[in-house]
């Protein structure tokens, strides 16, 4: 029996931001993204994005973290790391969304995602 998980807080400027979108609120994901990166120096490093429904599994998308990496935070590169998740992405198609929406989600999500996460 599992009676407790400790996750220790992101130290330091480690920044966050979460966004999903799904039919019905409470419905899992048709594209969920996660971001988390720090701040150094006014730049992001050690970026990472990871999404659910971008792919036939959950995944990380290398592109869009080498493009956040080392760069300084603002909405003009926030839109470049989404268009970069977006062509990167591989979604699946079902009855619930097409590949095409669910890769346009992936950019609009990616990039509010960041936002939050920049608003701190």
């Amino acid at each position: 029996m599992l009676t407790a998980i400790h996750i220790p807080l992101a130290a330091g400027s480690r920044r966050w931001g979460f966004e999903e979108t799904s039919q019905r609120q409470g419905d899992f994901a048709l594209v969920a993204v996660a971001v988390t990166f720090a701040v150094d120096g006014g730049r992001c490093a050690n970026p990472r994005l990871a999404y659910a429904g971008a792919a036939d599994r959950a995944v990380r998308i290398a592109a869009a973290e080498a493009a956040l990496e080392c760069q300084s935070p603002d909405q003009t590169l926030f839109e470049q790391v989404a268009a970069k998740a977006a062509e990167a992405a591989d979604p699946p198609e079902d009855l619930h969304a097409d590949a095409a929406y669910r890769r346009d989600l992936v950019r609009a999500l990616t990039r509010r995602a960041l936002s939050a996460a920049a608003r701190g």
